[in-house]
């Protein structure tokens, strides 16, 4: 194996919005929807790349079905060789770091939905490659 010539440093938290619903009445068959928006802010002048990742678990409205919501930001700064053309360039930059930070915020929003009286939630893992 070889290493990556696809690198980043270290992912960094940048927002948190954490709310519970005190209203919410425990239910085993709570379905949590996930949403997710990447930010892509690439330097042309350099082999380097800004790539934020926005996740929303839950609903901000709050309903009486779901007992959470969570807005959470965050991203790294990535950096490549020129081994690459456009298109892999624009799938690493696209699929892969995404991927790679929701694998940073997933143990995050573990931690905080930990601290609830409902079940700790596990962010399930997702296709990138799909819109």
């Amino acid at each position: 194996m070889k290493k990556s010539d696809f690198k980043f440093s270290n992912p960094i938290l940048l927002k948190t919005n954490f709310l519970v619903n005190k209203e919410f009445k425990n239910n085993e068959n709570v379905v949590i929807d996930n949403s997710f928006n990447v930010s892509i802010n690439r330097d042309e002048s350099s082999n380097i790349a800004i790539v934020e990742l926005t996740i929303e678990v839950g609903r901000e409205e709050l309903k009486t079905d779901v007992p959470f919501y969570i807005e959470l930001v965050i991203g790294s700064a990535f950096s490549w060789d020129d081994v690459f053309d456009e298109n892999t360039l624009q799938t690493l930059l696209s699929q892969n770091a995404p991927a790679l930070l929701l694998s940073y915020a997933r143990p995050i929003i573990h931690s905080l939905t930990s601290m609830t009286p409902f079940p700790a939630y596990n962010v399930p893992f997702y296709n990138f490659t799909e819109k």
